[in-house]
Formats: C-alpha cells, structure tokens, sequence
C-alpha cells in the first residue's frame, strides 16, 4: 500500500490525473481531521494524514517541535487554476515567519488506495510562467495606532507557456483588503471556507489562504495593486511602534522570492527618518508627516523598510557616497564613528574587487528588537554588532543582493560573504578558519543547508567560508577575485545558487571545478590522512631529505587534496605545500638542517582530518625507520 501512494504522488508530480476527483466535502473533512490532530500537540497523530509519513519532515523542521503544533494555522481552499493535477484542493500550514527562514508548508488533498490524504509538499519555488519585473510600495507608519497602511502594485509579466495564475506567498499576517488588476477592482476571496465560493472561469479574481495568494486569468499580465492595513509588533521581527517601525519579513507578495526592481515611498512623522531600500529620488513635507521616496534597479529579493526618531551620529564622503550612521535615543559618538567609516572602508574594498558599487550612500541603522540583516543600501543592526557586522553586511550588497540568493535552496551567500569580509577584508582576525575547520565533523553538505538560523546555520557561514579558502588556494587570490567579480556581474539580477559558482569558476578558471564542488560542497564526507612512514636522510651532496608517505583514507575514491607539511629544523619553520590525489603517495623535502619535528596543517587547505604532530626520529633511528615505512607501504598496497 505504502508503494501505490508513493508512486501516485510522483504521478501527481509529474502531472498524471488523480482519479476519482476529491469532492468539497472530503475536502472539508481531511481539513478538519489535520485541525483535530494538530491540537493534540502530537506529531504522531499528524502522520497518518499524509500518504507517506516523510512527507512531515519539513512541516517538524518549521514548527520546532511538538509544542507550535497546537498553535499552526491550518486552511484549505481550491487548487490554482492550471494546477489541479496536483490535487482539486490544497492545504497550507501557516505561521508568522521570518525572514530568510522557513516558509508556509503547502500539500494537495490526494486520493490514494488507502482514501483521502496529503500528498507530497509543494516547493517554495514551484513553476509558474510569470514574474515581477517591478514593484511599487507605499507605506504610511502610523505609530500611536502601532499600525501600516500597505500599498503595492507589481508589475506582472508572463514568461511562458502555463496557467493563467500568478501563485504568490506573503506573511499571513497581511490580509488583502482591497485588488485591482489593470486597474479594475477584483473580487477577494480572503480565507473562505472549501465550498464557500466558485472561482469565475474569465474574470481575474484574487485568492488569500494563511500565506498563499493568487491571482487567476492573468493572461499576459499588467500591473496587481494591493493594499491592506496592519497593527504588527513582533519581538525581535516586524512591528510599528512609537519608538520605531521595522519590516523585514514577506510583508510583500512574492513569486518564490525571485528577485525584482522596486521604488518604494516611506510616509511618517515629519521628525521621523525614513529609510527604504535604493537611491533616494524626492521627499515631500506633509504638515505633522513626511513621505520619502527610494529608486532600487538593482532586482533583489528582500525588501525592507526601517523608521524612527533617529539621530545622525556621524557621516562621512568618499567617492561620491555619503556613509551614515544613525543611532536611537542616547547615542554613541564613537561607535557611531566607527560605523560610518567601517561602511566607506569596506565599501572601497568590495568595490575595488568586484565592481562598482550600486548605491549613492550607505546607512548603518540600529535596530533595538531586531538582531540584524543586510539591506543592499543599508544595513539595519542591533547596537552590540554593528562594530563588527556591518562590512558583513555590505559584502551582502554583491553576494546576495547583485547576486541574489533566495535562501529556498542554499545559503551560499553567507559563506561567501564571511570568506570575503573576514578573510580578506580583516585579514583572518575573526578565527573563521579556525571555526570552520572545527565544523568539518558535522555530516550535512554545504549545499543542502539554506536557513542561517537553523542548526547548521553556523557550518553555512563558518565552513562555507573556509571552503571558499581552500578554493583561493587552489586558485591563488588574483584569480580568486577575477572568479568573483565576473560572478557579480554574470549573476545579477538572477537567483543564484552554488551551482552557478561552480559555472562561473570552472569558465573563467578555464579549468573545470566540479571536482572541488563534488568534494567540499556536495558532500559532508571527508577524508582522513596519515602517516605511512617518515625518514630522515643526508642530502645527495648537502642538507637533510625528509621523506614522508602519507596514506588516505575514508572515502570511496581518494579525494584531491592539498596541505602544508611544516618540518622544524634548529632555526626555525619550513613549509611545504604538497598536493595528494593517491590513496597512498610519498614526498621528499629538503633542509639544509635535519629536522626535528613534523607537522600537517590544514589550516585554510584542506577539510580532511590530519595526524598530529610528531617528533622525527634521531639519526640513528633513521635506517630503521626507514625499513619499517617500506613494510608498511607494502602492507597498504591496493
């Protein structure tokens, strides 16, 4: 039985017809068992709901835990038209979720041989043929009603082949109140009941469910305004309060996050400073209130908005761009200081290697409640990191924002964000290497881990990082750099993931790197290595020969890999990069003084684990050693 439901629901995947048809009220019905089950707390209850019991693995990821069960919304309503082979009717778990995290889980209402169950969750990123090429927002902060009146208009464009309906996601704490497409207002279907209602099969109508919207027959497209008001206060996410306003969190709609220009106008308190993403283009005095206007053409994925009664701490000029540090209440000269200028320093040195910087201005924002995120032309930061964060967040602006992650798939962005910032830019003084090499025993593959804040947030950034190190070493830095601007430019604009930095690498490498990708990015399984044997010998005519078999071990094929051996003579160190592809394979190092001790280190080269450090053996040690290494090599013969 477990075998008919998996191969019907790859069947739905992949567009075979479910028969017979699930009626409204089985619909209704599964519904309302998913509800019963989910205010047990218990997971256990949940599982026989869906055709296989996997197919809750996400949904336990989102929540946490068993405890946010009995709180998730669950809400049903009718299939997109276009997508019912997935299912007629479709379920969504729903929460307030932040950004650059998880996303509402979606499931079809499938008939499998067992009856009536969930099928298999619907991606983020599920195809449809249409995009937004542009939106327009306009919010109005009303902080003694600790409210937000939401206004956006997306220009829609259709780039296919496809159903007629623009599926869309937004924080279900935004509810449409008002929709007009190409300027005609549409009817509103906002959390209805299965059964409630019946979609015109010609008129455009709009579609809301916890966090799904959608628009139906958009035909070749236009322009979709929405407007709805909210009262939010999130601790630690959105919220509009009379000390300050935030949003960060898909208070927009959005086509699987994919990347769009926008012009945004921010109205407040006239003593407020209002600050949206881009250039700003125009303020406006309005009496007690102010509107400011911003222009981004750079196409990004996140949007965010920040007001308050800042205060401007410090400003400085370099290059034409003005970089602003803005502080609440009782602020901080210093740290404002150093704010301002850590923004001009980094924004010289990202753009001095990886092309110009898209911004007229960057603004260093504190943000009380909130930790902190990258804004592309500002960065909003909690005070007790901006001294350290905000040259992160500005590597942000290229890997990221230019070249826009989504975060559905991966956060490669992070890796190579921190590899740039604190590798390069402050030259190593954060112990990421150190810190990413450590987190080469955690068995998850840097290509799999999406979410920043999750469980494997840290071996996202920390060993991410690290292997963008290894990957400069292979290629040396100059080359490195020439990779990552050519990846700017190539990727912006476009959700990227690190398959398009394999692309771009092997091509302007003009070498193939899959290998190095397979290795370290691809895989969470590392090599071991060890010694075989170690000698130390005269020199042909002067000096010492060290020779040293190391021996590979832990994966199925040997890995390529690269490390320095560090040999102590009397008068110091002496390093030897070597490059090891065999499972077995032996060096030859020469010193003018016989060394004393040797040493492998991995540092920045290599993820696979190395032996410690040894002392060599004294000369007249030196023949037997050298016997036994031979044995040993024999012994370790394929």
């Amino acid at each position: 039985m477990m075998i008919y439901s998996a191969a019907l629901s790859l069947a739905v995947a992949f567009g075979g017809a479910v028969s017979p048809a699930v009626s409204p009220e089985e619909a209704i019905e599964h519904l309302s068992k998913l509800r019963e089950a989910a205010r047990s707390g218990k997971f256990e209850n949940l599982r026989p709901l869906f055709a296989e019991p996997a197919y809750t693995v996400y949904l336990e990821q989102m929540l946490g835990g068993a405890g946010p069960l009995r709180a998730i919304a669950i809400s049903g309503y009718p299939a997109p038209p276009g997508l019912e082979k997935f299912g007629e009717y479709w379920v969504v778990f729903h929460r307030w979720q932040r950004l650059e995290h998880h996303h509402d889980a979606v499931f079809p209402i499938i008939r499998t041989g067992e009856g009536v169950t969930l099928g298999s969750e619907l991606p983020e990123d599920l195809f449809i043929p249409y995009r937004f090429e542009r939106l327009e927002f306009d919010v109005r902060f009303y902080p003694t009603d600790g409210r937000a009146d939401i206004r956006v208009k997306a220009d829609v464009k259709r780039t296919g082949e496809g159903p007629e309906t623009v599926f869309m996601r937004m924080n279900d704490t935004y509810v449409v109140r008002e929709a007009r497409f190409n300027g005609e207002e549409i009817p509103i279907h906002s959390d209805e009941p299965i059964g409630s209602f019946s979609l015109d099969a010609e008129q455009p109508v709009l579609v809301q469910s916890g966090g799904i919207l959608y628009l139906t027959n958009a035909g070749d497209g236009g322009e979709l305004a929405l407007r709805y008001v909210v009262a939010i206060d999130i601790p630690g996410g959105d919220q509009v309060t009379e000390e300050y306003a935030l949003l960060t969190s898909y208070w927009y709609p959005h086509i699987g996050r994919a990347p769009a220009k926008s012009r945004t106008r921010v109205e407040g308190p006239k003593d407020w400073t209002l600050i949206g993403p881009g250039n700003q283009v125009k303020q406006t005095e309005l009496g007690e209130r102010k509107a400011v206007e911003y222009e981004n053409d750079v196409p990004v994925s996140w949007f965010h908005i920040v007001g308050g009664p800042y205060k401007l701490v410090h400003e400085v000029e370099d290059r034409g761009r003005k970089f602003r540090a803005w502080q609440l209440g009782t602020v901080d000269d210093g740290r404002g200081k150093h704010d301002a200028e850590m923004a001009r320093d980094s924004v010289a040195f990202f753009e001095d290697r990886f092309g110009k910087f898209p911004y007229d201005h960057y603004d260093v924002v504190d943000t009380p409640d909130f930790y902190g995120v990258e804004c592309y032309s500002f960065t909003v930061l909690t005070p007790r990191i901006t001294e350290w964060a905000t040259s992160h967040e500005i590597g942000h602006t290229y890997f990221g924002g230019m070249a826009t992650n989504t975060y559905i798939h991966s956060m490669w962005n992070e890796g190579v964000t921190q590899y740039v910032d604190s590798i390069q830019f402050k030259e190593s003084r954060g112990r990421t290497l150190e810190t990413g090499y450590r987190q080469r025993t955690v068995k998850v593959p840097l290509a799999t881990i999406s979410i920043p804040h999750g469980p494997n947030g840290n071996v996202g950034y920390m060993r991410g990082a690290y292997t963008m190190k290894m990957l400069e070493n292979e290629l040396g830095l100059d080359l490195m750099n020439r990779c990552l601007r050519e990846f700017v430019k190539r990727q912006s604009g476009k959700a990227t993931e690190w398959s398009d930095l394999e692309t771009v690498f092997s091509d302007v490498a003009g070498r193939p790197l899959g290998w190095f990708f397979d290795q370290w990015v691809r895989s969470a399984i590392f090599p071991g290595v060890r010694y075989a044997g170690t000698w130390v010998e005269p020199g042909p005519r002067t000096g010492f020969n060290t020779s040293v078999r190391f021996l590979q071990t832990g994966t199925v094929m040997p890995y390529r890999l690269r490390f320095e051996v560090v040999l102590t003579t009397p008068s110091g160190e002496k390093r030897f990069p070597i490059l090891l592809t065999e499972t077995m394979q032996q060096y030859n190092f020469a010193t003018d003084e016989r060394p004393v001790r040797i040493e492998v280190d991995p540092m920045g080269w290599t993820l696979a684990d190395v032996p410690e450090a040894m002392d060599l053996p004294p000369p007249a040690a030196s023949r037997q050693s050298s016997v036994v290494s031979r044995y040993v090599h024999y012994l370790a013969r394929p």
